[in-house]
């Protein structure tokens, strides 16, 4: 049965190749003998999905209904369950007949389950219909699964429908993986010029009142703030301490290969002359997983620095993190120094090879 399902599919591939290239008389014919050898599959133990899948590739391009629906009956009568390779080109035949009433048909041919709402909105997303797919999901999105959400926001930024894209994330309950690639469009966005501070902000709030936090966000959220405050200084700043402040009360550290972006707002804080900002960055950086280096002692000890923190309460501030980062370093240097004994005491006591 393997074999004659090995051939069955060969046979698909070579009608789907020559199908837009002859006439109407020879492609019917073509359509037929596959559909013989099609019905002959559905008597074998190993008749499954896939079977089902390749034929509707054919019927699907070649507008057959007679032969959908028998297909779709023969589905039923073996309790086959349909996945999004099914449902894609039934999305792609529906859609021709009448697209507003594709998804009402599918509901009705393949039934209102979860598994197939799911698959449809995949087949409605293979098929480039990614509004569709944003309004029904709408309609259940709670029970849905969080990476198809992710998945429609992708589809939009891809088509750089970045407006769309936000406020379906907006439309659907707060969860980091969604917030991530809001801010994804968010970025894309900023990257073509734009910059609209009432989007960020709603991204913001929501994201800040549900508290939901994760590296990747937070990474992603130093990013697009780092971006907004070439031109909204303030905001940015104000925003960022903010986000740290949550990432702190959440446990969470920035992403590793981007903790560069903490040294980076310490920096910025200072090469801008905001001590307001520099002493409540500065600890929280610390805080959520900033590598200190010699570096960035000495930066932290230099007169300019200094000069910065007026008060008693901001050298306070800056004493207090100067002596956990200088702690911070040394116990990286006596780590260094250990394996770097052990390396060489290995090396001495290994054995010799002559």
């Amino acid at each position: 049965a393997s074999n004659r399902q090995s051939l069955f599919h060969e046979m698909v591939n070579s009608i789907l190749h020559f199908l837009p290239h002859v006439d109407g008389d020879t492609s019917s014919r073509m359509v037929n003998q596959m559909w013989r050898f099609f019905v002959s599959l559905t008597t074998t133990k190993n008749f499954n999905v896939l079977d089902v899948n390749e034929a509707l590739k054919v019927l699907s391009r070649h507008m057959d209904e007679p032969k959908i629906e028998e297909l779709l009956r023969i589905m039923k009568k073996s309790k086959i369950k349909p996945d999004q390779h099914t449902v894609g080109p039934l999305i792609e035949y529906f859609s021709a007949i009448d697209k507003r009433e594709s998804v009402i048909r599918l509901y009705e041919l393949l039934g209102p389950n979860e598994h197939t709402v799911v698959s449809i909105l995949y087949g409605l997303l293979r098929a480039g219909n990614i509004d569709e797919a944003s309004e029904i999901s709408k309609m259940q999105q709670e029970s849905l699964p969080e990476q198809l959400l992710i998945d429609i926001v992708k589809s939009y930024n891809r088509s750089s429908d970045f407006t769309k894209a936000i406020e379906f994330v907006l439309s659907c309950p707060p969860s980091a993986g969604l917030y991530e690639h809001g801010l994804v469009s968010v970025l894309m966005w900023l990257g073509k010029g734009f910059v609209d501070i009432r989007v960020i902000e709603l991204l913001y709030y929501n994201s800040m009142n549900a508290e939901i936090m994760s590296p990747s966000l937070f990474t992603i959220w130093t990013k697009v703030l780092r971006k907004v405050g070439a031109k909204h200084e303030n905001y940015a700043f104000s925003r960022v301490v903010s986000i740290m402040e949550l990432a702190k009360k959440k446990g969470v550290e920035m992403e590793k290969d981007h903790k560069h972006l903490l040294v980076d707002l310490v920096a910025r804080s200072i090469n801008h002359r905001r001590t307001d900002v520099f002493i409540r960055v500065l600890p929280l950086a610390v805080d959520v997983g900033m590598e200190v280096t010699e570096s960035f002692l000495h930066t932290l000890k230099s007169q300019g620095v200094r000069n910065m923190c007026e008060t008693s309460e901001e050298k306070d501030v800056l004493k207090d993190v100067f002596k956990r980062c200088a702690a911070e370093v040394e116990a990286k240097a006596e780590a260094n120094l250990t394996l770097t004994t052990t390396d060489a005491d290995a090396r001495i006591d290994g054995p010799v090879t002559v």
